[in-house]
């Protein structure tokens, strides 16, 4: 966030020539406002994540009755999966973004529904 701001609104203000105080206050008068309606997206999404990780919490000790509890606090098992879509590229530079866009939200579902919880794990 701040690198973000620091690239997009105060560097732009030294590229239009501002210095010294007259940098800070633009920058503030900027960065004030912004900061106003930021700080509540982000507690509405911490709240979200901690809500979502309670529940996966949960979750986790529904299945140790299926599966027990690993030796090591905090270790999992997962398979990570990589596709390497061949002249993906070019097909969406002919295609344009959007028809890319909609062959990847096609596969990915056509993954889903392949995929198999292991050893009693949820998706």
């Amino acid at each position: 966030m701040v690198r973000t701001f620091h690239d997009y609104v105060h560097e732009r203000f030294r590229a239009q020539g501002l210095k010294g105080r007259e940098l800070l206050k633009a920058t503030e008068d900027v960065g004030k406002p912004a900061l106003e309606l930021l700080e509540p997206s982000v507690l509405h999404y911490h709240r979200w994540a901690y809500r979502r990780a309670n529940r996966e919490d949960l979750l986790r000790h529904l299945a140790e009755e299926a599966t027990a509890p690993t030796a090591i606090p905090g270790e999992e098992q997962a398979t990570v999966l990589f596709v390497d879509l061949v002249s993906f590229t070019p097909l969406a530079a002919t295609m344009g973004d959007q028809a890319a866009a909609e062959v990847l939200r096609r596969f990915s579902a056509a993954c889903a529904r392949q995929r198999r919880p292991a050893r009693g794990q949820g998706g």
